[in-house]
């Protein structure tokens, strides 16, 4: 009647309002209460059908403002590009010295990705193995996806992080 029962083992059948108060007050959610078809039921409730349409949910904006700041402060700008390394034909260089070039602009790249995830939210909570072991298993990926979003399909030079032009 006063809307402060005691919600206990013993009595948590006498108030259903008070009962679903002291739920919602510890954190249930209140989407998640079961509808009376449902009710008695154990386990597991039915999923919803996935339609084609529906969208994961979207991350926190601040998350996303990050990391398109991390990622726009380690891409080179476009106006300050070195092309001095880029020959498109001529004169031919060696195969050991363009092994050389792409391992010099590669280690520059991996450099510039390493800056990339010391920018990304939660990085430095995150114990120097645990930071290794993500860097290492997805440094090359990294490289190829930021190589990739900077080479347009009809052209033939490749933009590394640094600004490097080949």
């Amino acid at each position: 009647a006063d809307k402060a029962c005691p919600v206990d083992k013993r009595r948590r059948n006498r108030c259903q309002f008070c009962r679903f108060q002291k739920c919602l007050a510890v954190g249930m959610v209140k989407e998640v209460v079961r509808t009376d078809s449902l009710k008695g039921r154990r386990g597991r409730l039915p999923s919803k059908p996935k339609s084609p349409q529906e969208s994961p949910p979207s991350p926190p904006v601040s998350l996303i403002t990050a990391l398109v700041r991390a990622h726009v402060d380690t891409t080179p700008d476009l106006a300050n590009l070195d092309y001095s390394l880029y020959r498109p034909l001529e004169p031919a260089i060696s195969e050991a010295d363009k092994i050389q070039q792409f391992y010099n602009l590669l280690t520059t790249s991996v450099d510039v990705i390493r800056q990339f995830a010391e920018k990304i939210p939660g990085w430095g909570e995150l114990c120097r193995e645990d930071q290794e072991l993500l860097f290492q298993s997805a440094s090359l990926e990294l490289f190829v996806l930021r190589l990739a979003y900077r080479t347009r399909a009809h052209d033939t030079k490749l933009t590394f992080c640094s600004g490097a032009v080949l």
